[in-house]
């Protein structure tokens, strides 16, 4: 037996010698997406190998890599077997990444004073930051509410974002977390167990998501009720008015029509192939999706004249993809996590 670990589900198996990888996984009860039956035509079970020597074919000849991602190989998992310990990375396509991180956009980065170190907190997100200015990176994160500047007290939210306007490449921010907030305002705050990334696929029987902190989900934070309508665009599960189409996911409740995302008895899965349940169902109601698409609606008419640098942020736990911005209509905007809390500079409509 050869042991294999699937880094992304937090689990550890044995494997027959020679078992295909894609088959383990599933008799493991760990999820790799795959929609062609592995026999490597659909490209969706896609990994990343420590050890790849040992993922041979039939034949025992070690399989070539498929795709690259960031600049490493990738392997279909579906077209080899197992030949020796192995650890393995889900390297799924689409999927959003590291976890949302609150971001220096718009930030002077010069040496500062004293160590050079600022630190940032805010209450609102229970969070402090320490900045290293020389190097431009934010030096360690961690729980707290006092700093060397404190959000909403000695440092307004107006006056962060206004604190970059001097930085070489000014960007033009806009937070999501600034407008509808009853539209946008999910039942978590930034907590483990908050749904912020979601996508669904004709070809996947499971909701997508991730959750912060990787805990098991409880309910959706504000970027998880923007990031769940990104998804229905994308998948085509709603109409323009934000009527839901007809799916295994939509539903009748007492409030309403909504869409079902995970529950008891309904299984999601993360991008890395963990199976999640929650305690309870997780919804979002059809009324919710409409105001949220109206606030959008709002911003597009607001971002209008924009120019440069254009980027959307929000709070902590907010990440939005490429192929999301696109499906809500943010042609040329890059998305930035929380990057109007740290004093990006902004520019209001025909104001400066």
């Amino acid at each position: 037996m050869h042991t294999v670990v699937f880094a992304n589900a937090r689990r550890t198996v044995d494997a027959h010698p020679g078992e295909n990888l894609l088959m383990l996984a599933r008799r493991s009860g760990v999820h790799i997406a795959s929609s062609c039956g592995g026999n490597g035509s659909c490209h969706q079970c896609r990994v990343v190998l420590d050890t790849p020597d040992h993922f041979r074919d039939a034949q025992g000849r070690p399989v070539a890599p498929q795709h690259q991602r960031e600049g490493k190989p990738v392997w279909l998992a579906c077209r080899g077997g197992v030949h020796g310990p192995l650890t393995v990375q889900a390297a799924p396509v689409g999927a959003p990444g590291a976890a949302p991180s609150p971001s220096l956009v718009g930030w002077q980065v010069s040496p500062g004073g004293g160590n050079g170190r600022v630190t940032v907190a805010d209450p609102e997100a229970g969070l402090r930051l320490i900045l290293d200015l020389a190097a431009g990176v934010i030096a360690a994160q961690e729980p707290g509410t006092d700093g060397d500047v404190r959000i909403g007290r000695e440092l307004s939210r107006p006056q962060a974002l206004r604190l970059g306007a001097g930085a070489p490449e000014p960007a033009c921010v806009f937070d999501l977390g600034g407008i509808a907030p009853a539209a946008l305002h999910g039942d978590l705050g930034h907590q483990d167990g908050a749904i912020y990334w979601v996508e669904w696929s004709p070809l996947s029987t499971r909701t997508v998501l991730e959750t912060l902190g990787g805990a098991q989900p409880t309910g959706l934070c504000t970027g998880g009720v923007l990031a769940t309508v990104a998804a229905l665009v994308q998948a085509g599960m709603i109409a323009p008015d934000g009527t839901l189409r007809p799916s295994r996911f939509a539903r009748p409740t007492t409030a309403g029509p909504a869409v079902a995302l995970v529950g008891p008895a309904m299984e999601a899965v993360t991008p890395g192939g963990r199976i999640w349940t929650s305690p309870s169902e997780i919804t979002l109601t059809q009324t919710r999706i409409r105001a949220v698409l109206a606030a959008l609606a709002e911003l597009h008419r607001a971002v209008g004249s924009a120019q440069g640098r254009k980027v959307l942020t929000g709070p902590p736990g907010m990440v939005l993809t490429e192929n999301q911005l696109l499906c809500l209509g943010f042609t040329g905007f890059e998305f930035i996590p929380w990057a109007a809390g740290l004093g990006a500079a902004r520019w209001a409509t025909g104001a400066r």
